[in-house]
């Protein structure tokens, strides 16, 4: 039984996944994450970045039709595309653990001081997650985040500076922010393409017609 897959997913909907194939590239977006105060409330932070998972394929059928929160079509990367890249694994905190009460404190810093210039507590926030906790957008209660076995790629501070961008934000909607552009790959990069139905499939084999991929539903 496989616990992991060499091929990390990108999740989206039909229409952004043929945005996505005819542009070559993974848009930043920034993404909101929760952390927890002294006082033991929580509070968002956002940060942008690209996400994508890691899950067995035999899963995926299953994910795609009983959690298609996040769309209908499953992108799938190959290993040495996003290793190159540098994409790496979320660090998934327990609510009540002592290093993301650390980390929350520094999260906290961060949004009290938009002047501060710190790379590696930048990174640290960046790159952690909350094992598990509500999720109000899908109405779920005491949501697995760690299920997702998320990867990210977060922009440097001298490519935020450049666009004039925070590195972190209390809000998710930055004007502005797709100027940072992306990450770029080729059609060759891509392994596979999952989708739920052949509408979906036509989307996506009009822009890959002339590379091999498989597209499966």
């Amino acid at each position: 039984m496989g616990i992991s897959s060499n091929i990390l997913w990108h999740q989206t909907n039909a229409r952004n996944a043929k945005s996505i194939l005819m542009s070559k590239k993974l848009s930043y977006h920034y993404c909101e994450e929760q952390f927890m105060d002294e006082e033991g409330n929580m509070f968002s932070a956002c940060f942008p970045m690209v996400s994508l998972f890691n899950m067995p394929l035999e899963q995926l059928y299953d994910y795609i039709k009983e959690d298609g929160k996040y769309g209908n079509v499953i992108i799938g990367f190959k290993d040495e595309w996003w290793k190159r890249r540098g994409f790496s694994p979320v660090n998934y905190c327990t609510k009540d653990s002592t290093i993301f009460k650390t980390i929350s404190s520094q999260c906290n810093e961060l949004l009290g001081n938009s002047n501060m210039k710190d790379s590696f507590k930048y990174l640290t926030c960046a790159y952690t997650k909350i094992y598990e906790n509500d999720l109000r957008k899908h109405n779920y209660k005491l949501y697995r985040f760690y299920d997702e076995q998320e990867f990210r790629l977060v922009p440097d501070f001298d490519e935020l500076e450049k666009c004039k961008l925070p590195f972190i934000s209390k809000e998710k909607q930055i004007k502005g922010s797709d100027v940072l552009g992306g990450v770029p790959f080729e059609l060759s990069d891509i392994s596979i393409i999952i989708v739920e139905n052949d509408k979906s499939v036509k989307k996506c084999s009009e822009i890959i017609q002339d590379v091999n991929i498989p597209i499966l539903t």
